[in-house]
């Protein structure tokens, strides 16, 4: 059977594929992220060394990396592998240590 142009397709991708190596690793320049901003955020948000945090769609894991000096524990969470790979780059050269990545 064969389906309408204007048919809406949810398996089909629209806009930035984060899954994609080239966008994930251009993300954070497009993004405008930046960890003095996340950590003031956090320290506003009142985090403290017994919390835990997560950051859902977590994407580069520049907060969740703020958060992991800061607080008990930091997860980030993220769909896309390619994201979480930086993520994770991110978390071990920043020594990062409670940040952890699912």
């Amino acid at each position: 059977m064969q389906t309408a142009d204007w048919y809406y397709d949810d398996q089909r991708q629209i806009g930035l594929d984060f899954a994609d190596e080239a966008q994930a690793e251009t993300y954070d320049a497009r993004q405008g992220g930046n960890a003095e901003a996340d950590r003031a955020l956090l320290r506003r948000l009142g985090l403290k060394p017994h919390h835990v945090m997560a950051d859902i769609g977590c994407g580069t894991g520049i907060l969740v990396c703020e958060a992991a000096f800061l607080a008990q524990e930091a997860i980030g969470i993220d769909i896309s592998p390619a994201m979480l790979a930086r993520a994770h780059d991110r978390a071990a050269e920043l020594r990062a240590g409670r940040a952890r990545f699912i």
